[in-house]
């Protein structure tokens, strides 16, 4: 989604058990489904696990896979952050005719994904239906100090346990210079009649 700055730190969680646990997933768990990179060559040097996630790109009605009933609970926190801050700043952003009836936001997305060691996300801008309408959010688990994430104008560290929201409709990346891989989980969030302005013209999540 197009947001008026490059990235927006939501807040910070607890992320020691949960960076214990996917430290413990085994590399073949890692490497069994590489759809997503084949798709998107900017993400070529990642591997992703499915939490909340449909290979269509959806906007309704998500698919819950096994892995988020197994992380839900360490990633309780995280998602209770992500929609009371939602809950506090969107209220005046909603078209007037669904404030009548107003729907609650939902996670449309949430996957779990590394990037190796001295491995690069390259600068992309994300596009397609859903993307333009859900809030990019990430959750830094396990990472270093040699990975630099960029949106737009703004280069930085996104320190484990800090929730950010990016600029996903700019150009963005991320360099890995460090020598061990970093984990991030990305949870999309759809606040259903929320106006947008897109740099392709308005629309409405």
């Amino acid at each position: 989604m197009y947001i008026e700055t490059d990235i927006v730190r939501l807040g910070e969680v607890n992320v020691s058990a949960l960076a214990e646990r996917i430290s413990a997933i085994p590399d073949e768990a890692w490497n069994q489904n590489t759809s997503r990179q084949k798709i998107f060559p900017a993400h070529a040097d990642t591997q992703t696990l499915w939490m909340v996630y449909d290979p269509d790109f959806r906007h309704m009605n998500p698919t819950r896979r096994d892995l988020m009933d197994e992380y839900e609970p360490l990633l309780a926190p995280t998602l209770e952050l992500i929609v009371g801050h939602y809950a506090n700043t969107l209220a005046d952003k909603i078209i007037p005719e669904m404030r009548q009836q107003p729907r609650p936001g939902y996670f449309i997305r949430i996957i779990m994904t590394r990037l190796r060691a001295g491995g690069n996300i390259i600068i992309h801008r994300d596009g397609g239906m859903s993307l333009k309408r859900c809030h990019r959010v990430h959750l830094p688990v396990i990472t270093n100090e040699q990975c630099m994430f960029t949106s737009g104008n703004t280069t930085l560290h996104m320190r484990a346990g800090e929730v950010f929201e990016i600029n996903n409709r700019q150009d963005h990346g991320v360099q890995n210079a460090g020598e061990a891989a970093r984990v991030h989980i990305i949870l999309d969030y759809v606040q259903p009649g929320e106006y947008i302005e897109d740099p392709k013209g308005p629309v409405v999540a």
